[in-house]
């Protein structure tokens, strides 16, 4: 089976945020590349790192949400929980039957990407319209230049 990769509307252009994102894509291809149906133990280790993944990316992305006044943080950060929710179901289902199906492993994916898509479209467009970068980012006023993206400490001109 193929190798999900990264939509590059999807891509941020900071390292960390789009090296989680394309690592999210990795272990979801992991659920598909389990040979034997039976072996819950790998499905639940695949489980776990996608959870603790997808909580540690939640996090970092929340709180470049915050550095940069992003105006529908709240909003966003819901989405965040319903995608934690829905794959914590995906998973309950899966110990439930003791086996993982195609159709989780595609209902999986469809979610992550889905809310990249339509969910952190616009905190990328956002991140764009204020100038962020992740060499050269803006304080959470967006009024002074912040060197390697943290409040506070502005870059000389």
């Amino acid at each position: 089976m193929k190798n999900y990769k990264v939509p590059d509307v999807s891509l941020f252009g900071i390292k960390k945020l789009d090296d989680q994102h394309q690592e999210l894509f990795d272990i979801l291809h992991g659920f598909n590349a389990i040979g034997d149906p039976g072996s819950t133990a790998e499905i639940d280790r695949l489980f776990e790192r996608l959870h603790g993944l997808m909580v540690r990316h939640f996090a970092d992305e929340e709180q470049l949400m915050a550095e940069t006044a992003y105006g529908k943080l709240r909003e966003h950060c819901g989405h965040h929980r319903k995608l934690l929710r829905d794959v914590a179901a995906i998973r309950q289902r899966v110990a439930d039957r003791g086996q993982i199906m195609v159709s989780d492993t595609h209902q999986s994916i469809d979610k992550v990407l889905r809310h990249m898509l339509i969910s952190d479209g616009p905190f990328n467009s956002h991140l764009k319209a204020i100038g962020y970068s992740e060499l050269r980012g803006r304080d959470p006023a967006g009024l002074a230049p912040m060197a390697e993206g943290r409040p506070g400490t502005a870059l000389p001109n």
